[in-house]
């Protein structure tokens, strides 16, 4: 027994059950290589979609389109070439240093020493001047996504 359901929303339709006539190997295949097919389109579609939003969203010099009913703005994440921060060494006081600075620790592999860039950015900013130049100069800019929801 399978719930009916509708094909375009998912929506289960009042808990009535059909019974799915037995496939053959061949069917299934066929059904299979169909909604694979019907998923590269549709992840095709979104990213269409997405790049037409964020391109509207960069040419009105915003960070998100304004809606009521879904909250769309652009997310980005940036990453930090830790090699640069090497004169905050320096330029930053003991109690900066360890707010931040992450020390070597060994999981399967040793990951080595680093800056804990979130905690690096308070500091920063309130040091200001060089110190400030270098984290800016440190950071390796994220790709621009998403984020997308329905609001409740």
């Amino acid at each position: 027994m399978t719930t009916r359901v509708n094909k375009e929303t998912g929506e289960i339709l009042d808990g009535q059950t059909f019974e799915m006539p037995p496939l053959t190997d061949e069917q299934i295949l066929g059904i299979y290589a169909a909604a694979l097919q019907e998923a590269e389109e549709a992840k095709e579609k979104t990213g269409r979609l997405e790049m037409e939003i964020l391109s509207r969203i960069e040419a009105s010099g915003g960070t998100a389109i304004p809606s009521d009913t879904f909250l769309c703005e652009v997310k980005i994440t940036n990453s930090y070439d830790q090699t640069r921060f090497i004169p905050l060494k320096e330029l930053l006081n003991e109690t900066e240093m360890d707010h931040c600075w992450e020390i070597e620790y060994e999981r399967i592999s040793i990951t080595p020493a680093k800056f804990n860039t979130t905690k690096l950015k308070s500091v920063v900013n309130k040091r200001g001047g060089k110190a400030k130049d270098i984290f800016e100069s440190a950071q390796i800019p994220g790709a621009p996504s998403l984020k997308f929801e329905r609001r409740t």
